[in-house]
């Protein structure tokens, strides 16, 4: 198995409201390193090539900052991935240690770094997350003509927590946001 390329996939360029995800394509899939081993408190991971699989019994609310904080200190921190070979991929239960992805981040998508989520920090898990290095404004115009609509793209911008996600936005479109959740503030306290 080699891995031909990776990508980093930021669906906030479409206008959709989701985390940036790192893609890693290989040309076949991995063949197995180590077989499934299981855990007393549920949970079970496996080696394949460079990436761990890992999932979680009984669940399917976990991710690579779960498996950090329970396996720190045994194994490498990892980073979600979704993994492609040809035109299947596998979105959840893979996963890479985070010296491999950082690698890889470095050679094919360098306008990008991965870095400790604050967020999920203070709730508790390691998740290491995609962030752009010279983010741009994130704010969607939505077209009403045929055309599908474009992000504003401004520099010199502010992260803001929008639906889970941070939401880079120059100040124009930061003032615009936070006037929108004042008011929206002021509604429902009526």
């Amino acid at each position: 198995m080699k891995i031909i390329t990776a990508w980093i996939d930021d669906p906030t360029l479409r206008g959709v409201v989701e985390p940036p995800v790192l893609y890693v394509e290989v040309d076949h899939f991995p063949d197995m390193t180590y077989d499934w081993i299981h855990t007393d408190d549920d949970w079970q991971h496996a080696k394949y090539g460079p990436f761990v699989a890992f999932e979680r019994e009984h669940t399917l609310d976990y991710s690579a900052g779960d498996y950090n904080v329970r396996f720190a200190g045994e194994f490498p921190p990892v980073v979600d991935i979704t993994l492609v070979v040809g035109s299947a991929t596998w979105t959840e239960m893979f996963a890479l240690p985070i010296t491999r992805a950082r690698q890889l981040v470095r050679k094919h998508c360098n306008a990008w770094r991965l870095y400790l989520s604050d967020k999920n920090a203070q709730a508790g898990e390691m998740l290491w997350v995609p962030q752009a290095i010279n983010p741009t404004c994130r704010h969607w115009y939505e077209n009403s003509h045929k055309s599908k609509g474009v992000c504003c793209g401004r520099p010199d911008t502010t992260f803001v927590r929008h639906k889970g996600i941070d939401l880079p936005l120059c100040p124009e479109h930061l003032t615009q946001h936070n006037n929108k959740n004042a008011e929206a503030r002021r509604t429902t306290s009526k």
